[in-house]
C-alpha cells in the first residue's frame, strides 16, 4: 500500500504510469489470493455456523450499513472485476435498487478506471488475455 501510494503521488505529479500499473497489478494479485483463500476456506463455513435466516439478516444487515455514498463506488467497482455471466447471474438475483444503482454508476465508473487505470482495467486485461 505504501508502494502504491508513492507510485500514484508520483503519477498525479505526471511522472510515469509504469511504476503504478506495476503496483496495481501486485495488488491485483494479492487481492485475487485473498479472495480466493476466503471463497475456499471461509465461506464455506458459513453453513457451519449460520442458519440461512440468521445469514438472511446478517446479509441484510450488512448492505444497510454500506451507506449511499460508499455503495455509489462499491457497487459499480464489484461488478466490473466480475465475468460478464457471473455478473448477470448477480444482478439476476439482486434487489431492485442494487441493479438501479448500477445502471445509474456503471458508465461513470468505466470512465474513471478508463482515466485511472488504462489497459490496467479488469474488462480491457480481460478482453486482452482472451484474445492472446
Amino acid at each position: 500500500m505504501a508502494e502504491g501510494h508513492v507510485a500514484m503521488t508520483h503519477l498525479a505529479a505526471g511522472g510515469p504510469a509504469a511504476p503504478a500499473a506495476y503496483v496495481l497489478r501486485h495488488l491485483d494479485h494479492v487481492m485475487r489470493v485473498h479472495l480466493d483463500y476466503e471463497d475456499a476456506d471461509v465461506v464455506t463455513l458459513f453453513p457451519r455456523y449460520f442458519e440461512q435466516g440468521e445469514y438472511d439478516r446478517l446479509a441484510k444487515a450488512a448492505s444497510r450499513s454500506l451507506g449511499v455514498k460508499q455503495a455509489l463506488f462499491t457497487v459499480p467497482f464489484v461488478a466490473s472485476w466480475l465475468p460478464e455471466e457471473l455478473r448477470q447471474e448477480m444482478f439476476g438475483s439482486a434487489p431492485l435498487p442494487f441493479r438501479i444503482l448500477y445502471r445509474l454508476t456503471r458508465a461513470g465508473h468505466e470512465r474513471l478506471a478508463g482515466t485511472a487505470l488504462g489497459d490496467a482495467r479488469p474488462d480491457v486485461g480481460d478482453q486482452q488475455l482472451q484474445a492472446a
